[in-house]
C-alpha cells in the first residue's frame, strides 16, 4: 500500500503542475499577460515570458530583412552617380554581366550566337535569392530559443526545482526537440520550389518589368546618342539647345541607331540579367509574401506554436508510465517545504485573479523565490516531521545538482543530462 500510495501522490503532484504548466503557456501564447507570472513588459524576464509578442516582433522583423536583405547582390546601373559599394553588397552591372558570362559559358545549350538559354534565368535567380535559406534559418534557429526560454520559465513556476528538472529533460526538452525537426522538415518544404526547378510564372508584372527594363536601356542609349550628336557633355541631363542651328535629320536619325555594343553574347547575356531581375521582382511581389505567410503559420504556428501548452498537458500526464512518473517527480527532504508551498499556491486556472502564482514567484514576477537565493546549489534543510508528514511526495531519490544562477534575469539550469538542444539560458545575448 505505501507503494500505491506514494504513486499515487506522484500522480497527483505532475498533474496539478501540468495543469498549472498549460494554463501559463496558453496564456503566453495567446497574449493574455494578465497573470502576474508575466511580470513587467519592459524587463527582459517579462519580455521573454511574452511568447506570443517575441513571436510575433520575429515574424515582423523577418520578412521586413526578406524584403531589404533577400537578394544577394544589389545591382548599380553603370550610369548611375554612385559608384557601387561592395560592401553592401553592391555590383555594377558590367561587372555583374562579366560575373553572368562565366556561368553561361559552364550552362551552354543549343542557342544560337547572340541569344541565351532560358533556363539561365531560373539559375540567376536561385543564386541571387540565395540569402532567403539563410534568413529563414536563422529566424527558426531564433525561435526555437525563444519557445525553450518561455517553456523554462513557465515550468519553473510551476514546480519545484528537481521535479523542474526532470520534466525538462525527460519531457520538455525531447518534445522541443521534435517541434525543431518537424520545423525543419516543413522548411526544407516551403523552400524547394525556390531553390531548384524551372522558372515558371504566369504573373504579367514579369513581362511589364521585362519591357520597362528595355525601355529604360535603350532611353539611355539615346540620350548618350543625342548628347554626342549635339555636342553635350556625356553626363549632361535635358538640354535646350540652340546650335546648330539647323541639321540634318538623316543624320540624327542614324547616329540614334548606331549599336553600341559590338559583343552580341554580351548583349544577349545583358537581357539575361534583366529578365532575372524581372523574375525576383514577379516573385518578390507574389512569392516571397507567400514564403514569409508560409513560414509564419506552417512552419512556426502549425509546427511549434500549437502544441507547446499540450506538451505537458494533464492528460498526457496521466499516460506515463509510473516509472519515469516516478524519476520525475521524486525527492529527498531538500525541496519538501519548497514543494508545499507550490502546492499551496498552484491556483487551479490562471486568469486575471490568479495572484497566487505571482506570489509564488517573488515580487517581480521572476520565479526567484523558487530558487531559495542560497550560495551553495542545494541547501541544507531539516524540515520537521510534522512538515514531512503534511507533504504528498515521499522521498525516493537523490536530486542532481542545479547550477543555481540567474543570467540576465534567466535561470540556468545544469544537469549530468545534456540539454538536446542549444539554450539561449546561456551566457550569449539574443538580440530580439
Amino acid at each position: 500500500m505505501p507503494s500505491i500510495d506514494k504513486s499515487l501522490a506522484h500522480d497527483r503532484y505532475l498533474v496539478r503542475v501540468g495543469k498549472t504548466f498549460s494554463s501559463l503557456i496558453k496564456a503566453a501564447i495567446d497574449g493574455v499577460y494578465a497573470p502576474t507570472f508575466f511580470g513587467d513588459a519592459m524587463t527582459a524576464v517579462g519580455y521573454s515570458k511574452r511568447l506570443r509578442a517575441v513571436i510575433q516582433n520575429l515574424l515582423l522583423q523577418f520578412a521586413e530583412d526578406m524584403r531589404l536583405k533577400g537578394q544577394e547582390r544589389v545591382i548599380i546601373d553603370d550610369d548611375s552617380l554612385r559608384k557601387a559599394d561592395p560592401s553592401k553588397r553592391e555590383i555594377s552591372r558590367s561587372n555583374f554581366i562579366d560575373n553572368v558570362l562565366g556561368l553561361v559559358k559552364q550552362s551552354r545549350g543549343r542557342e544560337l550566337p547572340g541569344t541565351f538559354n532560358p533556363l539561365i534565368v531560373g539559375d540567376l535567380f536561385y543564386q541571387y535569392s540565395n540569402p532567403w535559406k539563410s534568413l529563414v534559418d536563422r529566424y527558426s534557429e531564433i525561435i526555437i530559443d525563444a519557445t525553450r526560454t518561455s517553456l523554462e520559465m513557465a515550468v519553473a513556476a510551476s514546480a519545484d526545482v528537481t521535479t523542474c528538472e526532470g520534466l525538462l529533460h525527460e519531457l520538455l526538452y525531447p518534445a522541443l526537440s521534435r517541434y525543431s525537426e518537424a520545423l525543419q522538415e516543413k522548411v526544407a518544404e516551403i523552400l524547394r520550389p525556390h531553390q531548384q526547378g524551372h522558372p515558371i510564372t504566369y504573373n504579367h508584372y514579369f513581362t511589364e518589368t521585362v519591357q520597362k527594363a528595355r525601355q529604360a536601356h535603350e532611353k539611355k542609349r539615346q540620350a548618350r546618342q543625342l548628347n554626342a550628336f549635339f555636342k553635350i557633355r556625356p553626363e549632361a541631363g535635358p538640354s535646350f539647345v540652340t546650335s546648330p542651328t539647323g541639321f540634318n535629320t538623316g543624320d540624327l536619325l542614324n547616329t540614334l541607331n548606331q549599336s553600341t555594343e559590338a559583343d552580341m553574347d554580351r548583349h544577349a547575356y545583358s537581357e539575361a540579367v534583366d529578365c532575372m531581375e524581372a523574375y525576383y521582382k514577379a516573385r518578390k511581389v507574389v512569392a516571397m509574401n507567400v514564403l514569409v505567410d508560409n513560414f509564419s503559420v506552417l512552419v512556426v504556428e502549425n509546427c511549434v506554436i500549437s502544441d507547446l501548452a499540450n506538451c505537458l498537458s494533464p492528460e498526457r500526464v496521466m499516460m506515463l508510465d509510473d516509472v519515469l512518473i516516478g524519476n520525475i517527480a521524486a525527492e529527498t527532504e531538500d525541496p519538501l517545504v519548497e514543494r508545499r508551498h507550490l502546492s499551496e499556491s498552484a491556483p487551479e486556472s490562471v486568469g486575471p485573479d490568479a495572484d497566487s502564482v505571482g506570489e509564488s514567484l517573488g515580487e517581480d514576477g521572476s520565479g526567484r523565490s523558487l530558487l531559495h537565493k542560497r550560495d551553495s546549489p542545494i541547501q541544507e534543510a531539516n524540515p520537521s516531521n510534522d512538515d514531512i508528514a503534511g507533504l504528498e511526495k515521499p522521498a525516493t531519490r537523490t536530486p542532481t545538482v542545479l547550477d543555481d544562477s540567474w543570467h540576465n534575469g534567466n535561470l540556468k539550469l545544469s544537469s549530468k543530462k545534456k540539454n538536446p538542444t542549444k539554450s539561449i539560458f546561456a551566457d550569449e545575448d539574443v538580440d530580439f
